[in-house]
């Protein structure tokens, strides 16, 4: 018991070091994030034939999203993040796993881990998983977002900076 209270103690600090709640918009044009996304696809699938190229590009490209705002909602048990205004995402710390249903109707198994002052919150399918890290930065938010496909067994990422909004 006496462990277990030292592990809660330490896990809620870390989540409390969460980046601060709020509004965030996009610093950037998207056309800036769109040509980011594009390189790392394309430096990702350089190594691949043609057509094996011309098959996965737009897939992932199709999986390469990003938000235009994010509000934030951060507590010592949760991190709450809504995406263009759609209802938030619940990531609760402590349970991992945890089925989510998107917007879309795909179910997945969600996880949210605070790790130092970032919180990561993985989304996890059958042909692969999400990696968002949202970190505390100098003008507001970074964003880092991993992609991974099963199918590949190859990952890509890009970064987006968001600053406070009102």
């Amino acid at each position: 018991m006496r462990g277990q209270g030292a592990v809660m103690i330490l896990f809620c600090l870390g989540a409390l070091a969460a980046p601060a709640s709020g509004n965030y918009a996009l610093a950037e044009p998207d056309s800036v994030v769109k040509a980011r996304v594009d390189a790392a696809i394309t430096a990702l699938l350089s190594p691949y034939p043609t057509a094996v190229r011309s098959l996965a590009a737009p897939r992932l490209a199709a999986r390469a999203t990003w938000c235009g705002s994010y509000t934030l909602t951060s507590s010592a048990s949760e991190f709450l993040v809504s995406c263009d205004g759609d209802p938030p995402v619940p990531g609760v710390y402590g349970a991992p796993g945890s089925p989510w249903t998107s917007k879309k109707g795909d179910v997945v198994k969600l996880t949210t881990t605070a790790v130092g002052d970032a919180v990561e919150i993985r989304f996890e399918g059958d042909s692969g998983y999400q990696l968002v890290r949202y970190a505390p930065a100098e003008s507001g938010l970074s964003i880092t977002k991993t992609l991974h496909s099963n199918q590949l067994g190859l990952d890509f990422s890009w970064s987006m900076l968001y600053q406070r909004a009102p």
